[in-house]
């Protein structure tokens, strides 16, 4: 007889099962366990490294080259996309300090060629000089390192992992930490040949470059005398120039056309980037007789109009100089933006031109106004124009003062810009931020800046400590997108335009200033 059939296993099989089972848990759990502690360790160092990849790209976006100022309890700035680590905890960020109470944070890397942090790495070596340092706090979750950079002189060192914490003796040292030397930074930057050194910080000054603004036909300057027009004279200083006319409709220009390694600027064909600041002292003179002048930035990727006669617009009148392109047969090519100081009322022209303030007498149409010029060469066309067309807009009383935040500004007092005294130089200041991928462009404007620091270009007027949001605010503003196509504004070409309709003409233009954004 066959003997029963067995399905199952016995209890010593079994026994046999589990334990080769512990064996194997045994000896590879401990494995297991450890390399997705190692995984974390490193996927946390990536993060680090990866936050101060990204601090660095803030710096370099900065209008100053400053660091980002660290979040509540020195976590990292909400503007850092990768906020923890592999553990789910915050990651810290430490800037150094810098001697005489600058910040690394406001004054910009550039200024500074030394901080109070040294670092001490887990080789024993002493590094100096370090700006900001970057922390995951590791596993055990907790601040191992015994120094706070940010808080004076520090010297942070950085352990072997496993070491005894310095921090706290019951604890090993498990922190992960990144850091940057400010010379680094600097290299980032090639602050070495960026020094922007001339007046308030800038690239290119009058007081630095005036011969590289040449009273030339076809260069930088151009005075038709055909016709009935009279010439103007334009006399250089060692500071600046004045503007004199005694005719009537007459224009004239004046280009910067010099080389300046620190802005990219060849010819006087500059790096457009993502903007400027820039500066000037200006007086219109006591004359009446429809006198403008305009502070303009013009694409040049392709060069200068060919036309030597066409460089500073023409026609005379409302058109600025710059503005005018009459169908396509005058005037400087699009793109372009400027700045129009105006004492007439332009309003009778057509379309073509420049319509700013309607039905104003003109004894009280003095305006100053934003413009720009895409690749039509027929029409301005930014609507902003038409909005401006109405006295008062921007404020819902007509007879009270625009409010410039259309773009455009206009006292209602007769000849407000015209009834300057000769001697009396008043300071604009303007900051352009351009974005080539959306085609935005940002216009702050002050025709009359009265804040102690609107000579220094080194950054944005409401980033310093003068500044009071009351008293300080733009004159003007203004945002537009262009829709002007890739390839064009990279590169940029600035200057004056003027025209005249009647009567004299006498403005000084002097202490003007640049200064390129990154």
């Amino acid at each position: 007889m066959r003997a029963p059939r067995r399905n199952a296993f016995s209890l010593i099989e079994m026994a046999i099962i589990v334990v080769i089972i512990g064996l194997i848990v045994s000896t590879t759990l401990p494995r297991i366990l450890s390399q997705i502690g190692t995984d974390k360790v490193a996927d946390s160092r990536n993060l680090v490294r990866q936050a101060r990849d990204e601090i660095i790209g803030e710096m370099l976006a900065s209008s100053n080259f400053a660091l980002p100022t660290p979040g509540t309890g020195n976590v990292v700035p909400a503007v850092i996309a990768t906020q923890k680590d592999a553990w789910g905890q915050p990651l810290y960020y430490f800037v150094a300090d810098v001697s005489g109470g600058s910040k690394l944070t406001s004054s910009g890397i550039c200024d500074n060629n030394a901080t109070l942090l040294t670092v001490t790495e887990p080789s024993g070596a002493s590094v100096a000089d370090v700006a900001f340092v970057v922390a995951s706090f590791g596993p055990n979750t907790q601040r191992d390192f015994n120094a706070l950079p940010g808080s004076g002189t520090a010297t942070l060192p950085v352990q072997p992992l496993g070491d005894t914490s310095a921090e706290d003796a019951t604890r090993q040292f498990d922190d992960l930490i990144e850091f940057v030397k400010l010379t680094y930074l600097h290299g980032k930057v090639n602050c070495d040949d960026a020094e922007h050194t001339g007046p308030g910080g800038s690239d290119v000054s009058f007081s630095d470059n005036m011969d590289d603004f040449p009273l030339a036909g076809g260069s930088g300057y151009v005075r038709p005398t055909t016709g009935s027009r009279f010439p103007f004279t334009i006399n250089l200083t060692g500071d600046g120039f004045v503007v004199d006319n005694t005719g009537t409709n007459d224009f004239a220009c004046l280009w910067y056309m010099g080389d300046a390694s620190e802005a990219n600027c060849t010819n006087g064909e500059c790096l457009f980037g993502s903007g400027f600041r820039a500066y000037f002292l200006w007086n219109m003179g006591t004359s009446r007789g429809g006198h403008t002048f305009a502070f303009c930035g013009v694409n040049s990727t392709t060069g200068l109009n060919s036309d030597p006669t066409r460089l500073c617009g023409g026609s005379a009148r409302d058109d600025l100089g710059y503005a005018s392109q009459r169908g396509g047969t005058d005037g400087i090519d699009p793109p372009k933006a400027a700045i129009e100081f105006d004492a007439y009322a332009t309003s009778t022209f057509s379309s073509y031109r420049d319509p700013q303030v309607f039905g104003i007498a003109d004894d009280s149409a003095n305006h100053v106004g934003i413009l720009y010029w895409r690749n039509n060469n027929t029409r301005n066309d930014d609507t902003y124009h038409w909005e401006h067309n109405q006295p008062g807009t921007g404020n819902p009383a007509d007879n009270s003062p625009t409010v410039g935040a259309d773009g455009v500004y206009d006292e209602r007092t007769a000849l407000w810009l015209e009834n300057t005294a000769p001697s009396q130089q008043i300071p604009f200041r303007i900051e352009v931020e351009w974005n080539a991928t959306s085609q935005v462009m940002n216009i702050d404007a002050w025709y009359n800046c009265t804040n102690a620091d609107c000579g220094d270009l080194s950054g944005d007027l409401d980033t310093f400590g003068s500044y009071n949001p009351a008293t300080d605010a733009p004159q003007l503003t203004n945002s537009t997108t262009l829709d002007i196509g890739p390839g064009e504004l990279v590169r940029f070409r600035f200057g004056w335009t003027y025209s005249l309709q009647n009567g004299s003409y006498n403005a000084t233009i002097s202490d003007f200033r640049i200064r390129f954004k990154p």
